[in-house]
């Protein structure tokens, strides 16, 4: 069990509850060691040291924690990696597999709206610039 809390101490982030940056690290050495594909999501709180500042510390802590769960409970799987960066920041891990092919790619279709659009218009390009893009290679986006 000593053991078992000593792991829990080195790599948590004790505030957050998230892992923490030696825990991140390995684990994105072991992905690239293990030519895994993943996505990474680098976040940071914006103003978050006017909101400390004007709160105190112990707010802008709990601040961190509820960003923290937020993020925890908005990762899918067990693979998933949310960890403390630094400070005010955070970063999501997300490896991707896939059946079909070594990396998970995606297409996409953009359309802006215009002042005499309808909903229906805008999703209507959107989908056309969608099958644009596929007919085109996928792994691309369109507008």
């Amino acid at each position: 069990m000593l053991i078992a809390r000593l792991d829990v101490l080195a790599h948590q982030d004790t505030l957050t509850g998230t892992a923490n940056r030696r825990l991140m690290e390995k684990f994105l050495d072991d992905a690239f060691r293990q030519a895994l594909p993943f996505a990474l999501i680098m976040l940071d709180v914006d103003f978050f040291k006017r909101y400390n500042d004007h709160y105190g510390h112990q707010a802008g802590d709990t601040c961190l924690a509820k960003v923290a769960d937020i993020l925890k409970s908005s990762v899918r799987t067990p693979a998933d990696l949310v960890a403390r960066y630094g400070g005010e920041g955070f970063v999501v891990v997300l490896p991707a597999a896939s059946a079909v092919s070594e990396t998970v790619t995606v297409s996409m279709g953009i359309a802006l709206s215009g002042s005499r659009d309808s909903v229906a218009d805008v999703i209507a390009r959107a989908d056309e610039a969608l099958y644009r893009a596929k007919q085109q290679g996928r792994n691309r986006w369109m507008i």
